[in-house]
């Protein structure tokens, strides 16, 4: 499969679609592709591919004999607060689905921060309102491909109270972050509490931490 490259004379922004003036056009595989139009540009071209090919029945086949782009990883972002008050302790919440105390968060739309993510979760959760600050972990569960990124966060008004997604909304200390939270769940709490160097990056199957 080889793919048509079109290079804008007069454009800052190149969009799918678009009909410009071009000062040149060759036909290039998808490696070079990747080479030529990394980041957003070529990401529109991808999902355009990906929906039209697809929706066809055709696959796209890259240089390397593989299916493309179905060949690439599929992961899942999530965004969670650590949500941390001044007297030290920590928003967490119990599940209403499961009963699992966790840290509030939830998944980062396609267009969306991850901030935003992390707002918008907390307060739909807790009825918390809070900043967020520094990137504090990125957690990946290999077992389901999910990458969770967390964020310390300051509270900034709201009372603490359960919703429809959470039975249990509290105000713990670390003692008890670690007695009523998975170690997969309760490393994000306590990495953030003991922030102030690099984010740590750490793998677990939904329950362990496995490094």
């Amino acid at each position: 499969m080889v793919f048509l490259s079109a290079w804008p004379t007069h454009v800052t922004e190149a969009v799918v679609g678009d009909k410009q003036e071009l000062a040149e056009v060759r036909w290039i595989d998808f490696d070079r592709a990747d080479e030529l139009m990394g980041g957003t540009i070529f990401e529109h071209v991808r999902s355009y591919l990906q929906e039209t090919l697809g929706s066809a029945g055709f696959g796209v086949i890259n240089s390397g004999g593989g299916n493309y782009p179905d060949d690439l990883p599929r992961h899942s972002v999530s965004a969670g607060g650590a949500v941390i008050r001044e007297d030290g302790l920590i928003l967490a919440i119990k599940r209403a689905d499961n009963g699992e105390w966790v840290l509030p968060g939830g998944t980062v739309e396609l267009d969306e921060d991850p901030r935003d993510t992390v707002r918008r979760e907390v307060l739909e959760e807790t009825g918390v309102t809070v900043e967020p600050g520094e990137l504090t972990g990125v957690y990946k569960n290999m077992r389901l491909s999910v990458v969770s990124l967390v964020f310390r966060c300051r509270p900034l008004s709201g009372a603490a109270r359960p919703t429809e997604e959470a039975a249990e909304v509290a105000w713990l200390d670390s003692a008890q972050v670690t007695s009523r939270m998975a170690d997969a769940f309760a490393i994000r709490l306590i990495d953030a509490f003991e922030s102030g160097g690099p984010p740590r990056v750490r793998i677990h199957d939904g329950q362990h931490v496995l490094g």
